[in-house]
């Protein structure tokens, strides 16, 4: 049985839907994950020659690119079941390569990846990095299917997103918490703009995006087809409506950003509060509304769910707002670290 896989991910819906099956596999194979991701070679290109030789600090973020966004997720992924992982990322313009040196270097025993297009007549047609891995390997590599080979390819492609979602608010809270452990353990201040940027975003984006498509669509249409999970859906909603543990969370922060005695702590305290809140939240939709969803919701409302978290969904809810929350994410996760870090 194979012991430690490489999951070689890209920040892609599929790649969102293969990290959810390798997670799936690792856990029932009791065996660990490293994450890994191909970034292109900024500092090889002429502007990233110049840009190091200006500011190296600069050149470095640059170079990472969303490299700690897309492993931050990841690895909240394999948090959320108890899977062992670690994380890595390597600038490279071939990524097979990089991915085959990685499963090398990390002593992985399989290569777990996704085909990139649908089923043809001789089988699957699979995108040129699967198919030059699966040339030059010498370990196992398995090809996990995605939602385009799915018979229900609306259904695979809309709870890839919502487990996406879920990912990057687990994402922003571990490495909230990161960073108030980081700042009691040193001497180093409180970094209180990031701690503010996080904030503003564990609130501004599941109360703007996440949870009205939550409530207008996913909710409702599974409210039309069982009543199974009636109890279930009206507790979420009145999580959604409720801000009482927002407020305080506010209100504590503005404490300790003021310098009030035991402000850290009491931060602490209420971050710890909200936080369970927010986990609970996600594994009772992870553990108990999407597996309903799966049983009772129809083909031609898995379409409208899957429409309505897409990049062209709902313009009460999307329109040009999704671009601000994915750009403060990435900057989140290349500040607060705790990823590549090895903080799990």
């Amino acid at each position: 049985m194979y012991r430690h896989l490489l999951v070689p991910i890209d920040g892609s819906t599929l790649s969102a839907e293969t990290i959810s099956n390798a997670v799936e596999f690792a856990r029932d194979a009791k065996a660990r994950i490293t994450f890994f991701h191909a970034t292109p070679d900024y500092l090889a290109t002429g502007d990233g020659a110049l840009t190091r030789s200006v500011s190296p600090k600069l050149a470095t973020e640059l170079a990472a690119g969303e490299a700690h966004a897309i492993l931050s997720k990841a690895a909240a992924a394999a948090r959320a079941v108890g899977v062992e992982w670690q994380a890595l990322y390597k600038p490279s313009d071939r990524p097979y390569e990089a991915i085959l040196e990685a499963a090398m270097e990390q002593g992985c025993d399989l290569i777990f990846t996704s085909s990139r297009g649908p089923k043809s007549i001789g089988g699957l047609m699979l995108g040129s990095e699967t198919l030059k891995i699966l040339m030059h390997a010498s370990i196992p590599v398995l090809v996990s299917s995605v939602s385009k080979n799915s018979s229900t390819p609306d259904m695979s492609r809309a709870i890839s997103v919502i487990k996406d979602e879920h990912r990057s608010l687990a994402a922003v809270l571990h490495g909230l918490k990161h960073v108030l452990n980081r700042a009691k353990n040193s001497e180093i201040a409180p970094d209180f703009s990031l701690i503010k940027t996080m904030l503003f975003y564990i609130t501004e984006f599941p109360e703007k995006l996440h949870h009205p498509k939550e409530d207008s669509y996913l909710f409702k249409n599974l409210r039309l087809r069982t009543h199974a999970v009636d109890d279930a859906i009206a507790q979420l909603c009145n999580e959604h409506a409720n801000k009482s543990l927002l407020t305080r969370l506010e209100q504590a922060f503005a404490l300790y950003a003021s310098g009030a005695p035991d402000g850290g702590n009491s931060f602490e305290r209420a971050f710890e509060q909200f936080a369970e809140a927010e986990w609970h939240h996600m594994s009772v939709e992870e553990e108990s509304i999407l597996p309903a969803a799966k049983q009772h919701l129809l083909p031609e409302d898995w379409a409208e769910i899957a429409e309505a978290f897409g990049k062209n969904g709902d313009p009460r809810f999307c329109a040009d707002r999704d671009k601000p929350f994915h750009d403060m994410f990435v900057r989140i996760a290349r500040l607060a670290q705790p990823v590549l870090e090895g903080e799990t």
